[in-house]
């Protein structure tokens, strides 16, 4: 076996056996995560949709100064960060 899948299959070891807890399916597992409410994030991403629209047509040259606010509310509004 190349040595390549022997570390891989080594590290699929340790994770199985839990040597390593910060990959094992718990830590990981969004179950045991605090809930928390997106209608703030949807409004923020909405506010900086405007902002990125706004900016696109009056100032397209800066327009991507508003992207990376907008899409960061996004991610967080659809739950995924």
């Amino acid at each position: 076996m190349p040595v390549a899948a022997l570390s891989f299959f080594g590290l699929r070891y340790l994770c199985a056996t839990n040597l390593y807890p910060m990959t094992s399916q718990k830590a990981v597992s969004a179950t045991d995560q605090p809930h928390t409410s997106t209608k703030n994030y949807w409004i923020y991403f909405l506010i900086s949709m405007v902002i990125f629209f706004l900016m696109l047509i009056f100032l397209n040259q800066w327009f991507w100064v508003a992207m990376p606010f907008m899409l960061t509310f996004l991610v967080m509004a659809l739950g995924y960060m």
